[in-house]
């Protein structure tokens, strides 16, 4: 693994969809971004604001979260290395649909928005990767809601697990109760005894709010189907 310290400001890789381009499409796009470290909790950008750069998560996780007139706050997407924050942008939408929060600090690479639509005008590639990025967002979205309806909460806290390995790439991590919570749908009281429901399987250790993956063959076998469904759609086409 590269060196957090090491690598800010100058990007060296670890953005699964940046990485995924042409070579001399990567970089283009490479040599105009700034990576910088992501502290929790930070808003990156408020529903309604205008997208001032796209950032592409590294080992950063980014909550994408719904709130309702209450005040009660919903994650309804998280944005790790497999993906982009502020690709709606190539679809001509200037403004963010939904709030988009730090969850797990780590890296990430940002660009200007102008800089980024002139990358997507002249990388036919990136554009591709930027769509289906959003297609699958749109895919995982509609599996969620079918998961919500159909699966306990043991099972949907090890799908969240799973997803969060996938989009950090690595198998210990520091997740807050009230992130689990927003995940869930529960208050961070609740969230906390679902996670030690989960602890209680076997397939990971859940202590002072960090996650660490101990066997993954377990966790898969608590973890529903809609795990698998959005592995599926993988984020990059073959």
């Amino acid at each position: 693994m590269n060196d957090p310290e090491g690598d800010l400001g100058r990007y060296t890789g670890g953005n699964l969809l940046i990485d995924s381009l042409p070579g001399s499409d990567r970089e283009r796009i490479a040599a105009r971004l700034e990576v910088f470290q992501a502290e929790v909790p930070e808003c990156i950008v408020a529903h309604g604001q205008h997208f001032e750069d796209v950032i592409f998560p590294i080992d950063a996780i980014f909550s994408v979260t719904a709130e309702l007139r209450l005040g009660n706050v919903y994650e309804v997407g998280a944005i790790g290395r497999q993906g982009i924050i502020g690709a709606e942008l190539a679809l001509g939408v200037v403004s963010a649909p939904r709030s988009i929060m730090s969850q797990i600090e780590g890296r990430a690479a940002r660009i200007e928005r102008e800089a980024f639509d002139d990358c997507v005008r002249g990388s036919a590639a990136l554009a591709r990767a930027v769509y289906r990025h959003l297609a699958r967002r749109l895919f995982i979205a509609e599996q969620f809601i079918a998961c919500n309806f159909a699966h306990h909460v043991t099972q949907r806290c090890a799908r969240w697990v799973l997803m969060l390995r996938d989009e950090l790439g690595r198998d210990e991590f520091l997740l807050r109760h009230e992130f689990l919570g927003m995940m869930l749908g529960l208050e961070p009281q609740a969230a906390a005894l679902a996670g030690a429901d989960l602890q209680r399987t076997e397939a990971i250790r859940y202590t002072d709010q960090r996650i660490a993956l101990v066997d993954l063959e377990a966790l898969l076998e608590v973890s529903c189907e809609c795990y698998e469904a959005q592995r599926r759609f993988a984020p990059l086409a073959a």
